[in-house]
């Protein structure tokens, strides 16, 4: 690569720090839009997803994906030299659970894999996508449509297959990853505001939360782009569990303050400074 092109790169990404930067300062709603350009897109309808992978066909595809899926993750564990603190706090879960996690680039969800691999609790973890993501091109798009993958959709009848496949798996002990923050911000490393979504799930089908937090440290190097290089630490928290004393709507909003508040806590511990929306704690 020239260093035209190195320096171009570098500016394209520096354009989306400074849009998050912005986006910080302007707070509410902004703070669940995307950054990035979304790869276009089509409404996703009941027979484009097999949620629950019972066609032939999509078993096998399943299969290629999870042993990409093994490279991947030996690749990019490697990479940002991933570590696990807390992993004991699956084993506290005896059934399905909602697991939810900081969304700051594309591969953090390598640190819930490896998490939950660390843990030994034999679950199988399945990840909420974005409509959009579930056509990508590419290695990333194939493992992203045919690895263990639940993707939304603006259809409301592939949303009813969504929500049956949802529940099932849960009903199955397994895991699913959801995104509370909605949106990437890339190598953010605040906790943003959260969506309701994971916690009425949750209440719904009467399963806990684990809240996961994943910082960063700058260490030597730079990245494709030119930005300091980052290591990953990702820190699994105890269980919050449905209070069978509360409605529905005070359920989600109490397990939705219990998760932000442990994460706050979390990234006040390690960075060592106060949560504060105000332009600071950037790689840049």
């Amino acid at each position: 690569m020239s260093d035209n092109q190195q320096n171009d790169k570098y500016l394209e990404r520096l354009a989306i720090v400074n849009k998050i930067k912005e986006y910080e300062r302007l707070g509410g709603d902004y703070f669940f839009i995307d950054v990035e350009a979304d790869p276009p897109t089509k409404t996703l309808l009941p027979e484009d997803v097999d949620y629950l992978k019972v066609k032939f066909s999509t078993k096998i595809k399943t299969a290629i994906a999870v042993f990409l899926g093994n490279r991947f993750n030996k690749t990019f564990k490697k990479k940002f030299n991933v570590k696990v603190e807390g992993a004991e706090n699956f084993k506290k879960v005896d059934g399905g659970a909602i697991i939810t996690s900081n969304h700051f680039s594309q591969f953090e969800n390598i640190c819930v894999y490896n998490a939950v691999l660390e843990s030994k609790v034999n679950k199988r973890l399945n990840f909420v996508i974005r409509e959009g993501n579930y056509n990508m091109p590419g290695s990333v798009g194939y493992m992203l449509k045919y690895y263990y993958t639940l993707p939304l959709s603006s259809n409301i009848h592939t949303m009813r297959n969504f929500n049956s496949a949802f529940t099932e798996l849960l009903n199955r002990g397994q895991y699913i990853l959801v995104y509370p923050e909605q949106s990437m911000w890339w190598n953010y490393r605040k906790p943003k505001p959260f969506k309701r979504g994971a916690f009425l799930y949750a209440v719904k089908n009467n399963v806990p939360v684990i809240p996961c937090f994943t910082t960063l440290t700058t260490v030597d190097g730079v990245d494709e782009f030119g930005f300091p290089n980052q290591n990953y630490t990702i820190h699994v928290m105890p269980p919050i569990y449905p209070n069978s004393k509360l409605t529905e709507r005070e359920n989600v909003e109490d397990m939705l303050e219990q998760n932000f508040s442990l994460v706050k806590a979390k990234y006040e511990e390690v960075y060592k400074i106060p949560l504060a929306y105000d332009g600071g704690n950037f790689i840049v």
